[in-house]
């Protein structure tokens, strides 16, 4: 090969190589995806894990997967805020940190909870399941009675 022939390949790959490792390429590669108001299943194998991990995102009108709070049909979801890669996810069967405590649990499809469900403390695996009550907003009540007249403790368990 050439000189002039190799410098101009070798330029090609770098100037490649900056471009799809950027932030604006990530941008672009989500605008491209043609997904636009729906959502998308992945499934991949997770080494850290040591199994497949399955993942739903939302994809908005600009295409890109929705983060934070965000509704759908009328129900609310959150998606993870940490889109480095396709495969975070809404949070499904997990609990939503805000002001530093579990306040917010999404099931098993994902949607936020209202009234009474079965949840383990804190996102703890190894933890049985407790029962919570969460107000119509989703928040979790804590130290006072539910609607219906039972007791939750100062972690929102009901006792």
């Amino acid at each position: 090969m050439n000189k002039k022939l190799k410098k101009m390949f070798c330029s090609t790959i770098l100037l490649s190589s900056i471009f799809y490792l950027s932030p604006l390429a990530q941008i672009n590669a989500y605008s491209e995806s043609g997904l636009r108001n729906q959502w998308k299943h992945d499934s991949y194998y997770a080494p850290y894990a040591g199994h497949n991990v399955e993942t739903w995102n939302y994809y908005g009108n600009d295409g890109k997967p929705k983060e934070g709070w965000f509704t759908v049909g009328g129900r609310w979801y959150y998606g993870d805020e940490a889109h480095d890669n396709d495969f975070h996810g809404i949070y499904i069967n997990e609990w939503v940190v805000s002001n530093g405590n579990y306040n917010y649990y999404c099931g098993s499809d994902g949607a936020m909870k209202t009234g009474w469900f079965q949840a383990r403390p804190g996102n703890n695996y190894d933890a049985g399941f407790k029962w919570y009550y969460a107000g119509a907003d989703g928040k979790i009540l804590r130290n006072t009675y539910t609607p219906d007249g039972y007791w939750v403790d100062s972690n929102g368990i009901y006792k």
